[in-house]
């Protein structure tokens, strides 16, 4: 297998934390999307794949989380559930329905670089995450007032102490914009493409709204990894189009996005390695070909090898040392194509068989 790129492995574990966030918002319930729990799965995800996220200002509101980071970029998360499911809903119809050609072509135009910024050596291990609850408070004319509070679980190494005062919007961007000023944030990469829409799929995640049309093809700007440095403050679902395209770009197609074989799941799973997998688990392995078989036939070779297991354990052959030395042999799916009757345990041919001259007098002897 050829080693990823650092941009694919990127894309790779940033869809696996995406789709594990989809499973958890589809069993939500009546909960909140923007949670705690939640809040801590899409600080993984923007570590990931946004530049510039080693620091940042978290603000939580009721509805809507707003993420500051790269000096001046941002990102409003509000109702995230509803969007990460209809975007993987509809991945998954559309690996149902085998259409996995959403572009016709993807031609890259030309890429420009953002410069890094600040001093590498003076902002070493500078990193911070400051965390804002927003509080309401009424003023003499009845009106609420948007005020915020450092949250304990705040992490910087440059203030030593959390701040019990509360601050007005301005001064939560003043105090970031100052704490910003000594990080060191590199350089990354803007990259423009030509696309040819061939699905659904494929003009939702390039996003006709805010993007150009030029005859059949769409302009559309994507960075290394997406960077809304060149948008400043986006969207949650513009973040979603830069992650599905940018993993499109980096794999070229969604190929290595797949649903367990097992029929009872069918779950999303990502391949590491084009074409090595085909059921999420091992569990739903076994489900998939225990339910090609007959059922009586495969309980009967359950019973077998269970039979033998337990006759060569230890607690069994602690009693007789002359069965230590006699290996463990099973009877598999292929051994059982042409038996008709169900027989009790030890009672298989097929097992019996297994053992040579060697080990057969040591096998007749465990059905005494």
């Amino acid at each position: 297998m050829a080693r990823y790129t650092s941009e694919q492995d990127k894309y790779y574990k940033g869809m696996k934390l995406l789709v594990d966030l989809y499973y958890s918002y589809k069993s939500l319930g009546d909960k909140s999307d923007i949670g705690p729990e939640f809040i801590e799965k899409y600080i993984k995800i923007f570590r990931i794949l946004l530049p510039g996220f080693d620091s940042f200002i978290c603000i939580v509101r009721k509805r809507l989380i707003t993420f500051l980071f790269n000096r001046g970029d941002g990102l409003n998360v509000e109702g995230p559930s509803e969007t990460i499911i209809s975007y993987f809903d509809e991945l998954i119809q559309a690996i149902k329905l085998q259409d996995n050609n959403h572009f016709t072509s993807v031609t890259l135009l030309g890429e420009t670089v953002r410069s890094s910024k600040g001093d590498k050596k003076k902002s070493a291990d500078k990193h911070h995450e400051l965390f804002f609850d927003e509080e309401l408070l009424k003023n003499e004319k009845s009106l609420q007032k948007k005020m915020y509070r450092l949250a304990s679980r705040s992490k910087t190494s440059l203030y030593n102490k959390y701040e019990a005062v509360l601050l007005t919007p301005e001064q939560v961007t003043e105090w970031g914009n100052k704490i910003d000023s000594e990080i060191f944030y590199p350089l990354y990469k803007h990259q423009t493409y030509e696309v040819e829409v061939a699905s659904a799929f494929g003009r939702k995640i390039v996003d006709l709204e805010v993007t150009l049309r030029r005859y059949h093809s769409i302009l559309i700007g994507i960075p290394y990894v997406h960077a809304p440095g060149y948008d400043k403050l986006i969207r949650f679902y513009e973040f979603l189009n830069g992650a599905f395209f940018g993993f499109y770009v980096a794999f070229g197609s969604f190929n290595r996005i797949k649903l367990c074989k097992n029929k009872s799941c069918e779950k999303l799973l990502i391949e590491k390695r084009l074409g090595s997998r085909e059921f999420c688990s091992n569990i739903c392995r076994k489900k998939h070909h225990d339910s090609l078989q007959d059922p009586a036939t495969r309980l009967c070779r359950e019973k077998q090898n269970a039979w033998i297991r337990n006759k060569l354990s230890p607690v069994f052959t602690r009693l007789r040392p002359e069965l230590q030395e006699l290996p463990e042999y099973h009877v598999f799916k292929d051994d059982c194509n042409f038996c008709v009757n169900q027989v009790k345990g030890g009672l298989c041919k097929k097992l019996e068989n297994k053992y040579d001259k060697k080990h057969k007098k040591a096998f007749m002897a465990l059905k005494s």
